[in-house]
């Protein structure tokens, strides 16, 4: 499919816009380095998404930063929130915070690498049980009715999720843009 034909096929009008914020500039985990723009951005993000989109559609946002950045609340926003959401509306997650690889497992991808989102309880000696596994952001996206899913990481290794998430994109014919 070509842009226009994409552009053409979502010009349905948006019932809503669904919004997940997530920042996280501390971490429980000493050894996890603080980030000092995490809360910042978000804020940002959130007043120009009010100026932007609030106007012209019924707006929804959600801001979770810092302690309130649980492995476990981030999962129940997901899936609960974003995934409430109809077919209709527009749905947006942004996540800035750490991101990280380790070596291979079940769960690496060709690189050999597999890329994990750290949220607040996070920890860097078993990221296996309290990180997100980029495969596990797609399951958990991929039960968002929503036609319109704009997913920002603003992490290290992020590059990587579109590779992770390819089976999502392709059955809802999305497009990626990654740098």
């Amino acid at each position: 499919r070509t842009l226009p034909e994409h552009a053409a096929e979502n010009r349905t009008r948006v019932a809503a816009t669904r919004v997940l914020l997530i920042g996280i500039g501390s971490y429980n985990d000493p050894s996890i380095s603080r980030l000092q723009y995490a809360r910042r951005d978000v804020d940002d993000l959130h007043a120009l998404l009010e100026r932007r989109i609030q106007p012209r559609t019924r707006l929804n946002i959600r801001k979770i930063v810092d302690a309130e950045a649980t492995r476990a609340r981030i999962r129940t926003e997901i899936q609960e929130f974003l995934g409430g959401a109809a077919e209709a509306d527009r749905v947006i997650l942004y996540f800035s915070g750490h991101g990280t690889t380790r070596p291979p497992t079940d769960e690496a991808a060709g690189d050999g690498q597999a890329r994990f989102l750290l949220p607040v309880d996070a920890r860097l000696t078993d990221l296996g049980d309290t990180a997100i596994p980029f495969e596990q952001l797609n399951r958990w996206l991929a039960h968002v009715k929503a036609r319109r899913l704009l997913v920002l990481l603003d992490a290290c290794y992020s590059g990587g999720a579109a590779d992770r998430v390819e089976g999502l994109i392709r059955a809802a014919g999305w497009l990626t843009v990654r740098s």
